[in-house]
């Protein structure tokens, strides 16, 4: 696992540096500013796409407003800056969920196009994620509450092998791959009998037994599963084990596409965003949108504003910049929404099979496999949480501010 959370540290590395990019740029426009004056500040503006090129006005001294900053509009766009549209009080939500099906039942759809024109609709839309946000956290706390008691059960609980003298081997899609990670193989590379050999360490220090008496347990249990049907409750697992490798080696590949892009990079080589998923995607179209700002009309027009009327045209500035922000916020929303329906199908699934196992009878919820299934779903919370917060991702696009009323002219 140590070496699963090193990639990931890596990808985060990478993205961070992506996003600090802009900043960094910021920095040494204001250096040059400060070294060799307007006229530089402005050539290098325009070279690293901060503005002050060919969509600015030259200023004059005769100009009423010849103070502004030759990068005012640019500069409303900040690339490091994170939207709070979020209430500043905390509330008891208006939802209670009980299960995963009654948070995808009732969860918030995105916006509709064109439906974000302004700070108000931001706060109005951000009021709502917010509100079904705490209660999709408060319902994936009861259900990680549980997690303790089914581990006892799933260890210790009545099994449908019992009565034919063989040992039953439970164990949840998550101790499997800590199984594998413990034993520091690649789960991508590693062969079947590499990881029967993890297996067996694992069980063998989980039950307090040697590793022959694991192995010959898990023999046992292979023989009796093969000797029988398996039941719907092994079905579900089944199915439960097969969403999370998925997940899992989708994670793992991403983390190493993240390494291989990082030495790239370090190495002065051109590297390509993965757009085949909806962070590469959402990461890819950031970029474009903050690019796009300094070179638009609407950035030309509230910089000529600027200069000509100062304070008094804040208003129209206002409306052309919640016009701009409005048509990225669609785009954005679209991109959003290409991704929407895989994540949906996914999560449903997950709920669905947790709600058939708590539709099963007592008898069935006090064995071990009921147990252990019941604990993959609990495994599988992320999927759940990412569905329910696919709107709050709507407000991670790069908005344009609004300059502040009271700014001195």
């Amino acid at each position: 696992m140590r070496k699963i959370m090193t990639i990931l540290a890596a990808f985060v590395l990478v993205s961070g540096a992506a996003y600090a990019q802009g900043s960094l740029l910021r920095g040494i426009g204001e250096k040059a500013k400060q070294a060799a004056g307007q006229q530089l500040k402005k050539n290098i503006g325009g070279a690293l796409g901060l503005g002050g090129g060919d969509n600015t006005q030259s200023q004059s001294n005769t100009e009423t407003y010849s103070s502004v900053s030759m990068t005012y509009a640019q500069e409303l766009l900040d690339p490091d800056q994170q939207n709070d549209f979020y209430p500043t009080e905390e509330k008891a939500s208006t939802y209670k969920f009980a299960t995963y099906q009654d948070a995808i039942n009732a969860r918030l759809a995105l916006p509709k196009q064109g439906s974000l024109n302004s700070i108000k609709d931001y706060e109005a839309y951000a009021a709502k994620v917010a509100d079904m946000r705490e209660a999709t956290l408060e319902m994936i706390r009861q259900y990680s509450l549980r997690q303790s008691e089914l581990n006892n059960q799933s260890m210790n609980g009545p099994s449908s092998y019992t009565s034919q003298g063989a040992g039953q081997i439970n164990m949840t899609p998550d101790e499997v791959f800590k199984a594998i990670s413990d034993a520091g193989l690649n789960p991508t590379t590693a062969t079947e009998t590499q990881i029967q050999d993890a297996v067996a360490a694992y069980v063998a220090k989980k039950q307090g037994i040697s590793k022959e008496q694991a192995v010959k347990l898990m023999a046992e249990s292979a023989a009796a599963q093969k000797d029988q049907p398996k039941s719907r409750i092994q079905e579900i697992q089944d199915e439960l084990s097969a969403i999370f490798e998925s997940r899992a080696m989708s994670a793992v590949n991403a983390a190493q596409t993240a390494i291989t892009s990082l030495s790239t990079a370090l190495l002065g080589g051109k590297t390509a965003v993965d757009e085949t998923n909806l962070s590469g995607a959402l990461f890819a179209l950031r970029k474009k949108i903050i690019a796009a700002w300094p070179k638009s009309e609407e950035c030309k027009t509230v910089n000529q504003l600027e200069r000509s009327q100062g304070v008094k045209s804040r208003d129209k500035q206002d409306e052309i910049i919640d016009k701009w922000n409005s048509k990225q916020l669609d785009q954005w929303i679209a991109k959003i929404t290409q991704f929407e329906n895989a994540e949906a199908e996914t999560a449903k699934k997950v709920a669905a099979l947790d709600a058939e196992l708590e539709g099963m009878s007592a008898t069935d919820k006090k064995t071990s496999e009921w147990a252990s299934a019941k604990t993959s779903v609990i495994t599988l919370n992320g999927i759940i949480l990412s569905y329910m917060e696919m709107p709050a991702q709507v407000f991670d696009c790069p908005l344009v501010s609004h300059a502040p009323k009271a700014l001195e002219d």
